[in-house]
């Protein structure tokens, strides 16, 4: 009912692959003529969290145009802001591709978090190290480029992508699997760290929304770790999250037992900041993202007692004296 004769409409929001085809046939049961007297597009974002101003411009953009003048009339608008190239694709293509861009960098996650879990099952044996191994593996080599793995791969986006994608495919392994690997995390964790320092009294979780230095907490796997420890009996955790009003301050950390790294804030990144709020050199700290330098290549897999770092401290002081 809103639109009138010679109306643009672009979508830009990530939808279900057939969606604009399905606008498209709507519009003409309704009497238009698309790419005559309406003109319909999808142009889908790209850009990452905090990059908008800088992505929208430089990055190139997909328009998925079921006719010529649907895509020059979407065309002409983002060309007079646009320093890159207009792409184009049929609608369903650029529905398509738009989904693809978000589930590599799911599944990409998803190996590099596999990967960990691999690593950690040889490490209470063969003391094995996941940062190490990334990072020696890949220096100066061009075939393996893989992130570091993360305790919280989530999210409005990555998280439910991969569902558009393998609705109605019978081989949907791939991506239900990555599902179970990057939303399996806070339980790897909890297993891990119980077997190492059982029954703590307080648990601090570092961080609750879905990726660093950002204020957004839609689908944080944050909140799973949280009501997993609950449910484990370990009581409400102590959640500090700068980004986000209402949380707890950092001196409602002081004496745990255990601190779990969530989202890699820069208001992580300095350790010492971090255990001198904790006050506790017995606490078990979990970090395998590898924020923390200090342990990043000495802790085991990711996970390390404060008194470990205090000793080792103590002895490069005493080597300096």
């Amino acid at each position: 009912d809103h639109i009138e004769e010679d109306t643009l409409l672009v979508f830009r929001s990530t939808i279900y692959p057939g969606t604009t085809n399905i606008v498209c046939d709507r519009l003409e049961d309704a009497g238009h003529e698309v790419g005559e007297d309406v003109y319909v597009t999808f142009a889908p974002e790209r850009i990452a969290q905090h990059k908008a101003f800088e992505e929208v411009v430089g990055l190139p953009q997909l328009i998925g145009a079921p006719d010529d003048e649907s895509y020059e009339r979407t065309a002409d608008v983002f060309e007079t802001f646009l320093e890159a190239d207009c792409l184009r694709l049929n609608p369903t293509e650029a529905e398509l591709g738009k989904l693809f861009t978000n589930m590599y960098r799911y599944l990409t996650f998803a190996a590099a978090n596999e990967f960990y879990l691999i690593a950690d099952s040889f490490a209470t044996h063969h003391d094995v190290n996941i940062h190490k191994i990334l990072d020696k593996t890949g220096q100066d080599y061009p075939r393996f480029d893989v992130p570091d793995p993360g305790a919280n791969v989530g999210g409005p986006c990555l998280t439910k992508d991969g569902w558009f994608l393998v609705d109605n495919i019978p081989y949907n392994e791939l991506v239900s699997t990555a599902y179970q690997i990057n939303e399996g995390m806070p339980a790897q964790i909890i297993g891990r760290m119980a077997d190492k320092a059982p029954e703590p009294e307080k648990v601090t979780v570092l961080g609750m929304t879905f990726k660093g230095n950002s204020d957004d907490t839609r689908n944080s796997v944050s909140f799973k770790m949280e009501k997993q420890l609950r449910m484990k009996g370990y009581g409400q955790p102590v959640e500090i999250e700068p980004n986000v009003e209402g949380f707890d301050d950092w001196d409602d950390v002081a004496g745990s037992d255990w601190v779990v790294l969530m989202t890699p804030h820069d208001e992580f990144a300095d350790f010492e900041t971090v255990r001198e709020h904790v006050d506790n050199e017995d606490c078990l700290y979990c970090d395998i993202w590898g924020l923390w330098e200090e342990a990043k290549h000495e802790s085991d897999n990711g996970y390390f007692f404060g008194y470990e770092l205090a000793d080792e401290r103590a002895a490069a002081e005493e080597v300096a004296r």
